[in-house]
């Protein structure tokens, strides 16, 4: 038997994050999607 996972609250994608990737030539969108990834996986937006 396996027990359910708890869900994780979403989390609070650090600025900082998005800037080095803005400067790595990202487009804000893009950098926000692997933000989004990174930092709790796109159910947790």
């Amino acid at each position: 038997m396996t027990l359910p996972l708890p869900k994780t609250p979403p989390r609070i994608v650090p600025p900082s994050a998005r800037r080095v990737m803005l400067k790595h030539g990202l487009p804000e969108p893009t950098a926000r999607l692997i933000a989004a990834l990174a930092y709790g996986g796109p159910n947790n937006g």
